[in-house]
C-alpha cells in the first residue's frame, strides 16, 4: 500500500470533520497529502463547499490539503470510484452502524465500510490524535487466513515508517488432558498461543521491520482485550478483517471496537466465504488425536 493520498469524506455533519486531524497525522508520517470530498446534489453544491473549507482549517499544520466537491446522487458509488486508485486510502469517521440503520440515517461511513473492497481507515467517536502510539497493530484469531491482514499491515507500516505488533485475544483455559497441546476456547488460536503468534509472524513479507508478537489472555472477549492492550500499549492504527458476515474477530467485533478505540481501525475487506485456516503448525500434526 504505497499511500500518497489519503482522502476524507465530508458530508456536512461534525462527525465526518473528526476523520480529519487523524487522516492529517497518518498523511504527515507518509508523506502524503489529504483530499477532502464532499459529495452533494446540485442544489447543494455551494452549502457543501463551504462544510469542506471549514473541515479543512482542522488539518495538522504543514500537511497539503484539497478540496473537492462532486456532484453526484450514490455519494458512497461517487466515493468508491474517486478511491479506486490504489495510491489513495479512505479515511472515514463511522460508528460502523448495521446494513439496515446506515440506509435509514444515510451513513455514509458505514456503507463505506459494507462496499469497500481495498482497506480503509475507519475513525471512531473516540479518536484522539494525542494518544497515538508508534506501532501499526493487526490482530489475528486463530480461526481465519491472516495473510491478508498481514499484507495490509505491512504495506501501511512500512508507508508510515511504523512498527508491526501482532496479537491475539486467546481465552486462557487449560490444555485438554489428551491432548496437551489443544485448547478448546470460545476465541483465540486453538494450540500454544507463543507457537501460533511464531508461525503468523513468518508469514510476513520478507523485510517486515521491528515486528512484535503479543498474545492476550482475556477470558471476557476479543474486543475487550484489544481495548484494554491498546489503551496500554497504544498505537497508530489497529488491523482488522470485516466483511459482513465474516468477521475476523467474531460478529459485530469492527462495531464495538470503533466505539470504543482512541485509534483509527484499518478494515481490510474479507471474502464473505473465507474458507477457515489451516496453520502449518495444526498440518504438521499438533492437532493430531492421540494413537488408541
Amino acid at each position: 500500500m504505497s499511500v500518497h493520498t489519503i482522502t476524507v469524506p465530508i458530508d456536512g455533519s461534525q462527525f465526518s470533520s473528526l476523520a480529519v486531524q487523524p487522516a492529517g497525522v497518518l498523511a504527515r508520517r507518509a508523506g502524503a497529502s489529504i483530499t477532502l470530498v464532499g459529495v452533494a446534489t446540485d442544489g447543494d453544491a455551494k452549502t457543501m463547499r463551504a462544510h469542506v473549507r471549514d473541515a479543512s482549517r482542522l488539518a495538522p499544520v504543514g500537511v497539503e490539503v484539497d478540496e473537492q466537491v462532486i456532484v453526484g446522487p450514490d455519494a458512497v458509488g461517487v466515493l468508491l470510484e474517486h478511491v479506486s486508485d490504489a495510491a489513495t486510502v479512505v479515511c472515514v469517521a463511522s460508528h460502523d452502524h448495521t446494513r439496515a440503520t446506515a440506509a435509514i440515517l444515510g451513513s455514509i461511513g458505514s456503507r463505506l465500510i459494507a462496499r469497500a473492497t481495498r482497506p480503509l481507515f475507519v475513525v471512531g467517536p473516540k479518536v484522539d490524535v494525542g494518544a497515538f502510539g508508534d506501532d501499526v497493530v493487526v490482530a489475528v484469531d486463530g480461526r481465519r487466513n491472516p495473510d491478508p491482514l498481514l499484507g495490509a499491515a505491512a504495506s501501511v507500516a512500512e508507508a508510515l515508517g511504523a512498527g508491526i505488533r501482532i496479537v491475539t485475544v486467546f481465552e486462557p483455559v487449560l490444555a485438554d488432558v489428551r491432548r496437551p497441546q489443544h485448547f478448546t476456547r470460545t476465541h483465540g488460536p486453538s494450540y500454544e498461543v507463543d507457537a501460533y503468534l511464531s508461525n503468523v509472524s513468518r508469514r510476513l513479507p520478507l523485510g517486515s521491520a521491528r515486528v512484535q508478537r503479543v498474545g492476550i489472555a482475556d477470558p471476557v472477549g476479543v474486543t475487550v482485550g484489544l481495548a484494554e492492550h491498546l489503551d496500554a500499549a497504544p498505537a497508530l492504527a489497529l488491523v482488522v478483517g470485516s466483511s459482513r458476515g465474516a468477521h475476523h474477530l467474531g460478529p459485530g467485533a469492527v462495531h464495538d471496537l470503533v466505539r470504543r478505540l482512541t485509534v483509527p481501525l484499518l478494515v481490510v475487506p474479507a471474502a464473505p466465504a473465507e474458507p477457515a485456516w489451516i496453520s502449518e503448525a495444526e498440518a504438521a500434526g499438533i492437532l493430531a488425536k492421540p494413537e488408541r
